[in-house]
């Protein structure tokens, strides 16, 4: 190798040894051309335009004096002119390939040449340690500072292939270090060199320095900084929607205690004491494992089950199928079902995945798979990390109430981000311990993943004829199934492992004697090679658990305590010496002990030998129950002193705090148990079935506090509600207020859940008003931070609930009703500083008290920040309640389309509960009617939404009647739009329409149902006595339900005006008629662009401009009428029923415009012709729909023409 060396990134300089030559600029310039030439030669008009920016200037001294420089420094090159007649110049070499070694640039792209083969044959680490050599050769962006107005062209077509190399080992060791987890090695390579400065250019690179901060400075505060930089709509170089979504996950996880550094794949540990490094008789196993993977890797899913009896080596096999996988640079993640908690293995799952697939921003197989929706990341964020137990309990919903189909459907997504580049294998031993709940999860989860290239592998116990549960439902759900029955090893493996463990060749007596005695069950050869045997009984006082016994049925009280607080086969060596009160030196005694007798392994961290050891001390355990009562009370004791004051998010702690709680039993008080229980509870929210559990169990206690008591009525109404189970948790909230008589807080948590059932519309219910006002004044006085954010939620309940009323003006109703407006006012002026959960109760709960007071350009506002706050809050409940009100007020401003995506986002959220599924259908029912759907309507509204109105009058349930009005109105608009009499079709539900008058939008019902059938003595009736009841409308509140009472007054009295009377002589309303339309016509007025929704909702009646069209048409204006029909033709045109009905509209005023003699000569014809062709397409569309009265009347619309 020559002594001189050329530098081309960064300064360009030449140097002899580390000494740089002091070369001038123009001797650099022309070294430079030189080099980027590659050895072809270079004319003299190309160097001088290279130095002097012109072709002229004579270059022989300038290139002798480079020559004398090569010479001087021991180069080895050369820059002769050529004998030709041109003079040509050429850098060359005294011996051949020295170029490539000398210039660091040509090193720099060897390396990467090297490091791109490596990466082809899947040789990662290999390939990032020669580009972590290519990184520290980067000094600099190639020829720097030389030419500020650009290269010459030779040296930029090596300029650009530089930096393509740069920008390609950047981006390959970022990628490599955020597959690999923390430190990140691979990026730091780069981290502050100067070919670091390129990472921040690509998406990759920044998202490597992103977590680097995120890791060094654990706060989140700079990498946040970092975020906002980059994403806002001011920055020079923003990021790409791909990783802005995948930063905002990691904050967030990381926020949510989540570690998003860690690998994916853990540490392989080394065998246990007495087992082989390398494992033997299972070379069957491991074949059809890699034949699985081979496929897995061409693109097909496999599922893979390894079954056999407890001591058959599963987790070792589990562990080397891991490692094979790792050898062919699949991603692993393998977890350990035999956790505390209910879906542990999945949340593990999740912890892993989540981050995992952040990190991995590389080109997959194919295209990228698709990302989280907003609610998958609520959903999965609330099952991964719940909101820690604070003081109060939270919220029902607050907590993960995702079906699990939302789940797995956000797993796999996860998953197929993993597998994008080389598959993903997923494996978890001790599947056998899965709960019933945890297989369905699997089972949902394995057939997400059907066509995706993810390995699924589960081991478990059990014999090859036994009926496996984990078994049966992966194989039911699966895809590529493999199953593999784990027998005893023969003898030639046990002579393998006798070869390995022993160092020496066995005899055939040897084998044959070890055969004999372990029945060729892994663990116990394991055992016999560890020189273990039968444990020796010790000897205990019975007093104290420290001490050994002479009981043979009794292990050792360390082991005892190590076998029930042991997660998994790990032991915690310091929890077990906090429970037994143990000095150092006696933990170590006892510790060696059990090692010694190979109960124990240490050489990856203290953990059993193999799961049968760990059950073996436990069976024996239960023979004393004194002891085992008071080990567990230890247990409990110490992992009480590691709950956090602000909560944990990883809810295995107060599982486990329980779990010993429930086995320490009488050593126990009441209230210590209580209170583990009701954490429990809490903690395990993500599985409503486990929750109530917890929550019944402290309700067994019997406590004496009340507090306590009352909070646990709240948990098990929480995990009822999560159920659907919504009378059940009722009568435990109403129960926990009565517990709860004294203690202001609690009471006012129970007013909360009790307050967010629906009641009936147009009613106040008077004991809930009452209790609001008591909660809110028992609270007074307490300015501690719940107690204020409980203050404003009571107050957003009471003035949703003051609303309510029916305004009759100068009743105490009316009072109420004008309070609950103010204070509804006055609590989202405070919301601002409430913590996010309680400032989502405040927002929803306003909205809906303003939803008849706001117009729904202000309330969609309040939606919009309730769907931000939410977020922040976690909270699934509020998220789904921030969807319908959104879908709600986007219906209502004539958002469709919009309200339809934002309905299919609560349906991918919404969890199995009554509300959630009731709140789904009637809006499904209200799009039917809206589109003409009339039989799936009637379907949905008969087969699905008729029962359950039924159940919730069967069990006298609060949301009966809220669920019976909107049911019987969308009935009463599917009978009406199919040209049916609904006292004819459905009197039952008439009769339920007549008996809820009292509500204005059912006393405009029955006068539009009145006119329907002719009876316009009856219409006239009712709407006379709207007029008086009410004040002339005037007691009417500004928006809401007033709006569909003004629509269909409107039509009631187009069908009693004199141009819509058609056969009748009678004029029921006479001179009232004009100032009637007037009034209606004012109120319609102020909601231009509106869809009048009735209900909350119920029925989409149409858009506002139609009835005030019909209330000018009434009036004899039919110009005005045309006007505003025209203007809203389009905002129907995919509505079938609605651009129907607004045809025989236009052509009603047409011909009215011709009855009236204002249409003269061709433009008479004209408005005839229009009118018929519109007749005639409403007819069709009528006929194709069902709608028989609308095609009667556009037949008879005809006929007049």
């Amino acid at each position: 190798m020559p002594a001189g060396t050329i530098i081309i990134l960064g300064h360009v300089e030449l140097r002899s040894g580390d000494k740089p030559a002091s070369l001038r600029r123009q001797l650099r310039k022309a070294l430079a051309l030189m080099v980027a030439a590659r050895g072809r030669r270079v004319r003299r008009q190309e160097i001088s335009a290279a130095v002097w920016e012109n072709e002229d200037s004579d270059v022989r001294t300038l290139m002798w004096s480079l020559r004398r420089a090569l010479r001087d420094c021991n180069s080895g090159f050369d820059v002769p002119p050529d004998k030709g007649k041109e003079g040509n110049y050429r850098l060359v070499a005294a011996e051949p390939g020295s170029l490539d070694d000398a210039v660091d640039a040509f090193r720099f792209l060897a390396l990467t040449r090297q490091a791109e083969a490596s990466l082809d044959d899947g040789q990662e680490t290999d390939a990032v340690g020669l580009l972590t050599t290519a990184a520290v050769l980067w000094g600099g962006e190639p020829f720097s500072g030389l030419w500020p107005d650009g290269p010459p062209q030779a040296c930029r077509r090596l300029r650009a292939e530089l930096e393509q190399a740069g920008d390609q080992v950047v981006r390959t060791l970022a990628e490599a270090a955020l597959r690999q987890g923390a430190p990140y090695r691979a990026a730091r390579a780069y981290h502050g060199q100067p070919i670091g400065e390129r990472a921040a250019d690509g998406d990759i690179g920044w998202l490597a320095d992103f977590l680097i901060a995120l890791h060094d400075r654990p706060g989140g505060e700079e990498a946040g900084r970092l975020l906002a930089a980059r994403r806002g709509p001011g920055s020079d170089n923003r990021l790409g929607e791909r990783v802005v979504a995948r930063a905002d996950d990691l904050l967030m996880l990381a926020e949510a205690g989540i570690d998003v550094h860690r690998p994916l794949a853990e540490e392989r540990r080394p065998p246990v004491a007495g087992s082989p490094r390398v494992m033997v008789g299972r070379d069957a196993e491991m074949t059809a494992f890699r034949q699985a993977l081979a496929g897995m890797l061409a693109g097909r899913p496999a599922t893979v089950l390894a079954r056999g009896a407890s001591g058959r080596g599963k987790s070792r096999l589990a562990g080397e199928f891991a490692v094979a996988a790792g050898t062919a640079g699949v991603p692993v993640v393998l977890v350990d079902a035999d956790q505390p908690g209910d879906l542990r293995p999945w949340q593990e799952i999740a912890r892993r995945l989540w981050p995992a697939a952040c990190r991995d921003l590389g080109q997959g197989r194919d295209l990228a798979a698709p990302w989280l929706t907003l609610a998958q990341r609520r959903a999965l964020l609330d099952f991964v990390a719940p909101r820690a137990g604070g003081s109060a309990p939270p919220e029902p919903d607050q907590a993960q109430q995702a079906r699990f189909a939302d789940i797995a459907g956000a797993l796999s997504l996860l998953a197929r981000n993993v597998a994008g580049r080389r598959g993903l294998v997923v494996a978890v031993d001790n599947a056998d311990r899965l709960s019933e709940r945890s297989r369905d999860l699997m089972g949902l989860f394995l057939a997400s993943l059907r066509d995706a290239p993810v390995c699924v592998v589960l081991l478990g116990r059990g014999e090859g004829g036994d009926a496996a549960p984990w078994a049966e439902v992966a194989a039911d759900a699966g895809a590529g199934l493999v199953r593999l029955f784990l027998g005893a090893l023969p003898e030639e493996a046990i002579g393998g492992w006798l070869r390995q463990v022993r160092e020496q060749e066995p005899t055939a007596e040897e084998i044959a004697l070890v055969a004999r005695a372990t029945g060729g069950e892994p663990v116990r050869i394991g055992d016999q090679m560890a020189g273990a045997a039968v444990l020796a009984p010790w000897s205990r006082d019975p007093a104290d658990p420290r001490t050994a016994a002479e009981d043979a049925g009794v292990p050792s009280a360390w082991l005892a305590a190590a076998a029930i607080t042991a997660t998994g086969l790990a032991i915690e060596t310091a929890l077990v010496a906090s429970m037994l009160d143990l000095t150092d030196e006696q933990a170590d005694r006892e510790e060696l002990r059990a090692r010694r007798m190979a109960w124990i392994d240490t050489s990856a961290g203290v953990r059993f030998s193999h799961g049968s050891h760990r059950e073996d001390v436990i069976a024996r355990l239960d023979a004393d129950p004194a002891l085992r009562r008071a080990l567990h009370a230890r247990a409990f004791a110490a992992l009480i002193e590691r709950v956090p004051a602000a909560g944990d998010p990883d809810p295995s702690l107060p599982v486990r705090i329980a779990e010993h709680a429930l086995r320490a039993d009488r050593d126990l008080s009441p209230e210590e148990a209580a209170r583990a229980f009701l954490a429990a509870a809490q903690a395990e929210r993500a599985s409503g079935e486990a929750a109530e559990t917890w929550a019944r169990a402290g309700i067994m206690r019997r406590p004496r506090d009340m507090a306590m008591r009352a909070s646990l009525h709240l948990a098990l109404g929480d995990a009822l509600d999560q159920r659907g189970a919504v009378t059940a948790a009722d009568r435990e909230y109403q129960l926990a207020f009565d517990i709860a008589a004294d203690r202001p807080l609690v009471r006012a948590e129970a007013l909360i859940r009790l307050a967010r059932r629906w009641t009936d519309p147009g009613k106040i219910d008077w004991y809930l008003l009452r209790g609001l006002q008591d909660g809110i004044a028992a609270l007074e006085g307490h300015d501690e931070e719940l107690a204020v954010a409980l203050r404003l939620q009571l107050t957003a309940h009471l003035a949703r609930k003051s609303t309510l009323a029916v305004p009759v003006l100068g009743t105490e109703a009316d009072e109420i009703r004008q309070g609950g407006v103010a204070l509804a006012r006055t609590a989202l002026g405070q919301a601002a500083g409430l913590p996010p959960a309680a400032a989502c109760e405040v927002l929803n709960e306003c909205r809906w008290a303003l939803y008849d007071y706001d117009p729904p350009a202000e309330t969609v506002k309040l939606s919009q920040r309730l769907d931000r706050v939410s977020l922040l809050a976690r909270s699934p409940y509020f998220q789904r309640q921030a969807l319908m009100t959104l879908a709600v007020d986007q219906l209502r401003l004539g958002q469709v389309t919009e309200a339809q995506g934002t309905l299919l986002a609560h349906e991918r959220s919404m969890p199995d509960s009554h509300a959630s599924r009731w709140l789904q259908l009637t809006m499904e029912s209200a799009l039917d009617l809206w589109f003409g759907r009339f039989a799936a309507a009637e379907d949905r509204l008969f087969g699905v939404a008729a029962p359950l109105v039924a159940q919730a009058h069967a069990e006298q349930a609060r949301v009966a009647d809220t669920l019976q009005q909107t049911w019987q109105g969308q009935v009463l608009w599917l009978r009406r739009e199919r040209g049916e009499i609904l006292s004819g079709t459905d009197p039952e539900v008439y009769r339920q329409i007549e008996g809820h008058a009292y509500f204005p939008i059912w006393r405009v019902a029955l006068a539009l149902l009145s006119s329907d059938d002719g009876d316009l003595t009856a219409a006239a009736a009712h709407v006379r006595a709207l007029d008086e009841e009410y004040h002339r409308f005037a007691a009417f509140p500004p928006h809401g339900w007033t709006v569909s009472v003004a629509a269909m007054l409107a039509e009631t009295c187009w069908a009693m005006s004199p141009q819509g009377r058609r056969r009748s002589r009678e004029d029921p309303l006479g001179e009232m008629l004009p100032d009637i339309l007037a009034r209606l016509r004012a109120i319609i007025d102020r909601h231009p662009g509106e869809v009048v929704l009735a209900g909350w909702p119920s029925v989409p009646l149409g858009p506002a401009e139609r009835f005030a069209g019909l209330l000018a048409l009434a009036g004899g204006d039919f110009g005005e009428a045309l006007r505003l029909f025209d203007a809203v033709s389009g905002k129907v045109a995919a509505a079938p029923p609605h651009a129907a009905r607004l045809q025989v509209d236009r052509a009603r005023a047409l011909i009215g415009r011709l009855g009236a003699g204002r249409a003269g000569g061709g433009r008479g014809s004209s408005d005839r012709d229009a009118a018929v062709r519109l007749l005639d397409q409403a007819a069709a569309t009528a006929g194709r729909l069902g709608m028989r009265g609308l095609a009667e009347e556009a037949g008879q619309l005809l006929a007049r023409c």
